[in-house]
């Protein structure tokens, strides 16, 4: 009779050890971003009846892997959780704190996400999709890292605000993140 009741306590305490190791195993985070950089410029000179003027277009784009096919992994109280990125940039020469974090970019739904920032005294891009950075570099380099996050955005009001994921609206519910990326540096080219 002992033996039986030593032989279920053993069976108990392995099956549930089993479901605690089942349970820690399938934590849904996102892997480390690849990514790679390169520099776009769309310089040109225009002319017209005064003269010719050159007009600096240039931005780093940071072209980010997508590993899923899908931009969202799973529903938590009926919203779907989505992968994300997190970007920081700064001169190669300065530290990470005082990096400039783009949060919360959403994947496109392509093979890869491509974020662009905006290089030069005047925003290259004005009103457009790029993220101005200007003269963000006093060494001629430019150090970039990618963070991968998981989330969903919960509404704050009942509302329907002009935009739902503005900060006074909404809040982001992070349910995982990766580590940052190895450190990419890109130099610019002198102008």
């Amino acid at each position: 009779m002992r033996t039986k009741i030593a032989l279920l306590l053993i069976f108990v305490m392995a099956t549930s050890s089993f479901f605690l190791i089942n349970t820690a195993e399938t934590q849904i985070s996102p892997n480390v971003p690849e990514f790679t950089l390169k520099l776009e410029d769309r310089s040109h000179d225009v002319v017209n009846a005064t003269g010719t003027f050159h007009i600096e277009i240039k931005f780093i784009d940071v072209v980010i892997t997508n590993t899923n096919p899908h931009s969202f992994y799973a529903v938590v109280n009926e919203s779907v959780v989505k992968l994300y990125f997190n970007i920081r940039v700064k001169d190669h020469t300065q530290d990470w704190a005082t990096a400039l974090v783009t949060p919360n970019l959403a994947p496109s739904t392509t093979d890869s996400t491509i974020i662009k920032f905006g290089l030069g005294k005047v925003n290259p891009d004005p009103g457009g999709w790029s993220i101005w950075i200007g003269n963000i570099t006093t060494s001629g380099q430019v150090d970039i890292q990618v963070l991968g996050i998981d989330g969903f955005y919960t509404k704050l009001t009942s509302q329907n605000p002009p935009c739902w994921r503005l900060p006074e609206f909404s809040v982001f519910n992070e349910t995982g993140r990766s580590a940052w990326s190895d450190t990419q540096t890109i130099t610019l080219p002198v102008t």
